[in-house]
Parts: C-alpha cells; structure tokens; sequence
C-alpha cells in the first residue's frame, strides 16, 4: 500500500489502485462505500479521530453530552475510562481503535478483529437508583436500538449482556460500578462492526457487515450508542428502570426458552421464565425448583429470532 493515507470520507476512484492493492487495503481492515466510480472511505486503520466527531456529534446531540477521548491502541478502554472520570469528574467516551487485552464478562477476554471491532466504554456519575445487574439490560436496550437504527438489522438479547444476530454474537456488554473516591458507572461495549471477528471469539460470533452485506463506520456507531446511552439514562433518572425491563423482555432471546446454568462444574437444564426487578433470571429447573440466576453462565438450547420464530441450535458448553 504505497498510496497516500485515506482519509476518512475521501473518495477515491476505483481506477486510482490496481486490483491487487485494493484487495490489500481491504485485508489491511479498510471499508469503503461504492458510489458510481468512486470508493468513499467508511472505516479502516486510524480513521478514527477526533477532526471526525463534530459532524457525527451535530446529527446525534445527546452524545455530545460525553467528553470524547479517541486512542489508536490500548490493552483495555475501561480502565483508561475509570481513571479519565476520576479526573474529569464529567460523563465521558472512550475509544481505542485496538485492543490487546479486552475484557468480558467474568475472566472472559473480548476478541476483535483490528480495525474492524468497536471498542467503546462510557463512564457516568453513580446513582444510589442504579444496579448494575438491571443496568446492564437496559444498556443492552439502547445498543440494540442504535445498532437497528443505523443498520436496519434487528438484534435479540441474550441474559445478560449480548445481542446476537440469528443466534451469533454481535456484542458484549460488561458494567463496573465504582463507589470510590467519586462514585460512578463504566460501560465498557464492544461490537464486531466489520470483517469477520477473530478464531479465538469462536463460531459463534458475527460482525455487522457480514450480517447484512455492508461495511459500517465505527465511529457512527460509536456516537449514535452514546447517544441511546444517553437517552436511557434519561428516561431511568425520569421514570426508573421498569420500562426498561419490558423493552428487554420483547427484544429477548432467552425468556420462554430451555437454557443451562453452569455454575461451576455443574451444568442444571430449565426453562427461563422472567426477569426480576433487580435485573437476574429467574429459571425453572428440570427438578422443578425454580431459581433466581445472578452471576452464573446461562446458554441457550435453541435461539428464537426476536419475533419469536424457531432459530438456530446453540451450542450448550
């Protein structure tokens, strides 16, 4: 690739590279949008910057609310977020265009393919209203909500914090509530926007673009999730966190569904029934007891598409 950097938005005719370095480009982690005769530049290595964000922030106002903080590499968003608000003291976003040591839940580690995955992590002041358990529904609320409407594609919610795309995984959400010295929540998101996620996320893992044949702007996405993040938090300070919950209850994938608990080594089969006020799934066990899932890993038999139809089988650990 001996071409001049491509910026973002910048149109380039398709003549101005050979077959051969287009594909490279492409493989490089660069997307781009057809137009005519010419490849505008939609996401790629270092498109992410900050001289970008005014005319992103201008169509989605309520992400402006954040303070914006763009990195090219980092080992993980979330703590750089903890640190930026307990000096700041003000909601802000973080990006990295890189990860090398995401998080997931648990001991998890998130996995993105470069320049392809959104690693994004918002921090807020804390609220004696807030848990993180119920919080994390209704985060997962508002990412659906900003993915289908830049996208057009529709997501369901898997307990507790993934949206998946006809049962495969487009993103994860982990959320930390800090009580000290300054009290405050960090959501940290990460979403597969383009290409296709890494071996080490498993099979069941999908981006955006392969979902629905197009390439995305992680920084759009970026903006339009802060802003239905700031949206949410809105509406809980205003109203609590039941609407919420109802609008999880229609987007999921679980409720109504045969699902194993593993806790531990011990993997118990049952149906998820509900979710509770505070955020946990309550299950009823093939032994008939019913129970109430916190913190335990839940895997679906079979995922329905989120109007309810059959999907495809789940792999069950």
């Amino acid at each position: 690739m001996n071409a001049p950097f491509w910026r973002p938005g910048e149109a380039w005719p398709v003549t101005r590279l050979s077959g051969p370095e287009w594909a490279a480009y492409y493989a490089a982690g660069f997307r781009w949008q057809e137009r005519g005769g010419l490849r505008v530049l939609l996401d790629g290595p270092g498109t992410l910057r900050l001289q970008s964000l005014p005319r992103h922030l201008a169509a989605d106002p309520p992400a402006g609310r954040f303070s914006w903080h763009l990195y090219d590499t980092l080992p993980s968003t979330m703590p750089v977020a903890h640190d930026l608000f307990l000096s700041e003291g003000v909601p802000l976003a973080v990006v990295a265009d890189s990860q090398t040591a995401g998080r997931g839940r648990g001991k998890r580690t998130w996995y993105a393919s470069p320049a392809g995955g959104l690693n994004l992590s918002l921090a807020w002041e804390g609220s004696d209203t807030m848990l993180s358990g119920v919080l994390t529904l209704a985060l997962g609320v508002g990412v659906a909500k900003a993915i289908r409407r830049m996208t057009g594609q529709e997501i369901g919610l898997k307990w507790p914090n993934d949206g998946l795309i006809d049962g495969q995984k487009c993103f994860g959400i982990l959320v930390e509530a800090a009580p000290h010295p300054r009290p405050h929540f960090v959501a940290g998101i990460g979403v597969n926007v383009n290409g296709v996620p890494p071996s080490e996320a498993g099979g069941g893992a999908v981006s955006l673009e392969t979902a629905t044949g197009a390439p995305w702007s992680r920084l759009v996405l970026a903006v339009r999730i802060a802003a239905e993040i700031a949206l949410v938090l809105d509406e809980w300070r205003r109203d609590g966190p039941k609407p919420f919950l109802e609008a999880w209850r229609q987007l999921s994938v679980t409720l109504g569904h045969a699902v194993v608990v593993v806790d531990g080594s011990t993997h118990l089969e049952g149906k998820a029934l509900d979710i509770a006020d505070d955020g946990s799934l309550r299950v009823a066990l093939a032994s008939g007891v019913q129970t109430q899932v916190y913190a335990q890993d839940v895997s679906l038999r079979m995922l329905p598409s989120p109007g309810g139809s059959a999907g495809t089988p789940f792999p069950v650990p």
